[in-house]
């Protein structure tokens, strides 16, 4: 048993602090808190989000490959391997820029290809290509003018919130594009277009000039929310140590 007299120090010690803070310092301390607990909780979420999405990436790896047609391909086909038969269309390819690979920039060579039986176009990037010396010229690609079959992974285009590029569809065709839109493809180029498009496996093009390292699906991006999670978290507890701290002041 603890002696009584380790109680009444204790008590002694207790009775001989006191709590002292402005109520702008408290409520500063509590507000700044709570919006790092919540950015702690963004983070989180973050992170399940992407956990969900390699869920996902794992399962459609494990499914059968599909053959793409003219039927609308839907958004939960995104990761599947597909496919696809039909004719390259040259002079509507894009080249989609500032793509870096391995610390170079350079372009995403994406050639529309009419899937045969039907009028509807499969977007399909073929690879990386760096810039040349001249920006003004672009880079020469071989492109198949038979009809091919081709392999590869679908994708789901990364959404850009704000563009400002022209979307009409009196517009020129431009072989150079910044972001890929595909309602933008789809009204210049006069073709009903798939909502995904199709990574080229590593050697099925003909052209060797075209890169085609594409990276599978990592899970660093989960590990870093959980990082900025904890950073949040550790933030919001010194900010309420350090009020703690200074508040607490011995009695003379």
């Amino acid at each position: 048993m603890l002696d009584s007299t380790w109680y009444q120090k204790a008590a002694l010690k207790v009775a001989a602090v006191k709590v002292k803070t402005s109520w702008l310092k408290f409520l500063l301390t509590v507000t700044l808190s709570l919006v790092f607990i919540s950015l702690g909780i963004w983070q989180l979420n973050r992170a399940q989000e992407k956990i969900r999405i390699r869920d996902h990436y794992l399962a459609q790896e494990q499914l059968p490959v599909i053959t793409v047609s003219a039927e609308a391909l839907g958004q939960n086909m995104a990761f599947r391997r597909a496919v696809a038969t039909g004719r390259y269309i040259e002079e509507l390819q894009i080249l989609l820029d500032n793509k870096v690979h391995q610390g170079r920039a350079g372009y995403h060579v994406l050639t529309p290809l009419v899937l045969s039986g039907s009028g509807t176009v499969l977007l399909i990037n073929r690879g990386w290509l760096p810039w040349g010396p001249d920006r003004r010229l672009l880079p020469r690609v071989d492109t198949p003018n038979q009809e091919i079959t081709v392999q590869g992974r679908l994708f789901k285009p990364a959404q850009h919130a704000i563009s400002f590029e022209n979307t009409s569809s009196n517009e020129a065709f431009q072989t150079v594009w910044q972001n890929l839109d595909l309602e933008r493809f789809e009204s210049v180029a006069g073709y009903p277009v798939h909502k995904l498009v199709m990574q080229l496996d590593a050697n099925a093009d003909q052209d060797k000039s075209l890169v085609r390292d594409w990276p599978g699906y990592e899970d660093r991006w989960i590990q870093r929310h959980h990082g900025y999670a904890a950073q949040w978290f550790g933030l919001a507890l010194v900010l309420l140590l350090i009020l703690l701290v200074t508040s607490v002041k011995r009695k003379s």
